[in-house]
Order: C-alpha cells, then sequence, then structure tokens
C-alpha cells in the first residue's frame, strides 16, 4: 500500500503559517512514532479560530493542529507534524497521532426570523446546511471539495512520510479500540460526545 501510495501522488511543498513560531511555542519538541492520523475540525472560522489559538490561555494553548485545511483547500503548517501537541488531552495518544483540523463551523440552527442559521457561539452561515439527525443535531455545515482535494493529497504524503497504513476507519461514529488503530480516524471516533467530522463528511472522497 505504501509503495503504491507514493507512486500516485507526489509529496506536497506544505504553506507555513506566517509567524507560526507563536505556535510553535507550545509545541512539545520530541519526536515518536506515529502511528495514526486523527480528522477535526474547527468549529470556527478561520480567522476566529486562529486568533483563539494565539490568545487563549494567555497565549498558552497547547490544543494545535499540526495542519488546517481552509475551506477554499489552503493547507497551513503549524509545526512539524513528527512534534506532538495535546491537543488529544492524553500525552500516549498525542505522541502517536498527527491532528489535521478542516475549517468548518459545526452544527447549525436555524434563525428563521432572519432566514438565516449559526453556530454554537453566533457564527453566521448563509448557505444551504447539510440535514441528518446525529448526537442530538440536525443541521451541519458540509465541507467543500477543495477541502477533499487538498486533505487526500497531504494524507498521501504524511502516510509515505511516516509510514502510517493508508486506512480508513470510514465513518464517524465511536469505535472501539481506535486507540490502537493504525491509519485514518476521525475525532469522533474517539466518544460519542465529539461531532467532528460532522455526518456531511463523505470518506469516499479521501479513498486512493
Amino acid at each position: 500500500m505504501k509503495n503504491k501510495t507514493k507512486n500516485r501522488l507526489e509529496y506536497l511543498d506544505i504553506p507555513k503559517i506566517d509567524n507560526k513560531s507563536k505556535v510553535e511555542f507550545n509545541i512539545v519538541k520530541e519526536k515518536n512514532t506515529k502511528k495514526q492520523i486523527v480528522l477535526c475540525h474547527s468549529t470556527r472560522y478561520f480567522e476566529n479560530y486562529y486568533r483563539a489559538l494565539f490568545t487563549r490561555m494567555n497565549g498558552k494553548y497547547n490544543k494545535i493542529p499540526s495542519y488546517f485545511i481552509k475551506k477554499n483547500g489552503e493547507i497551513i503548517e503549524n509545526f512539524d507534524p513528527a512534534y506532538r501537541s495535546d491537543y488529544m488531552g492524553n500525552p500516549s495518544l498525542d505522541k502517536r497521532n498527527i491532528v489535521i483540523c478542516l475549517e468548518n463551523i459545526g452544527w447549525l440552527v436555524e434563525d428563521r426570523k432572519r432566514k438565516r442559521y449559526m453556530n454554537w457561539i453566533g457564527d453566521i452561515y448563509h448557505r444551504e446546511p447539510f440535514e441528518k439527525r446525529w448526537r442530538n443535531h440536525i443541521l451541519w455545515d458540509p465541507y467543500t471539495e477543495e477541502q477533499y482535494e487538498a486533505l487526500r493529497k497531504l494524507l498521501v504524503n504524511l502516510t509515505v512520510r511516516f509510514s502510517i497504513p493508508y486506512e480508513l476507519t470510514g465513518h464517524n461514529v465511536k469505535l472501539r479500540g481506535v486507540n490502537n488503530f493504525g491509519g485514518i480516524t476521525s475525532k469522533s471516533n474517539y466518544s460519542e460526545y465529539f461531532t467532528d467530522l460532522n455526518p456531511s463528511f463523505d470518506f469516499e472522497k479521501i479513498e486512493i
């Protein structure tokens, strides 16, 4: 699988975020063997999400994903994925995981009077949401085609570089034994309380 992956797509030159050293300040710079990639989303739009990374906990916020993929498909590398942050809140997991965060504001509620939708913090969403009842919510912000394309290429890059199997859980529900899964998971595979990746995500679009 790894040789096949390497032959199908070229490595990417991942762009770096401006002033990324401010994010790197809270990174644990020790190298560990990576076994898993965890996909999640931001629950905020890009600008608000990054403002929070820099300002929460007086600049000492340490739940930072290795990569961020914007709605337009732009990939941002926050820090070298050979290192780790405390994103999952469990050192044994964080040492073996690489976290990729997609720009997505998550579950939505409808403001019928103003004919618009918004998320839990009041971010406005003017497009048509994805509709499916899941984990006590019904309306969701869909992921974009540009994100799927960028994510697929990034996954190829990382699975080749770190010798991680290109194997998908293929769903977003809680998965028993996910801690030991070698491949590509979503944060929602870890707990029924997480809603990322949300049910609009199409796993077939990142298959190779």
